[in-house]
């Protein structure tokens, strides 16, 4: 077999797998990384960490994210618990 047509043989080989290992050695890229499921979050700008969610009012948020580049907001994603349905009273049977 010739080198010219070898040539298309080997840059399908090398190409395939190429394909075969990008998916693996590629991390799965997120938009934005956050932590936590309260109402509020931290975003901390130049520190790199994403969104810390962990804040049940804003003051705890802005005690958190005091300095120039960093912010609070409110959680996109907050999802609340569903409310505990209250337990109806039954009257005791009087005899």
């Amino acid at each position: 077999m010739s080198f010219r047509k070898a040539l298309p043989w080997r840059t399908t080989i090398v190409l395939a797998g190429w394909i075969a290992t990008v998916p693996l050695t590629t991390g799965g890229s997120h938009a934005q990384e956050y932590q936590g499921k309260a109402p509020w979050c931290a975003n901390l700008g130049y520190l790199g960490t994403g969104w810390e969610c962990a804040y049940y009012t804003v003051e705890q948020c802005m005690a958190r994210a005091s300095g120039i580049t960093n912010s609070c907001s409110v959680n996109p994603w907050y999802v609340p618990e569903p409310a505990q349905p209250r337990r109806q009273r039954r009257d005791r049977a009087r005899y």
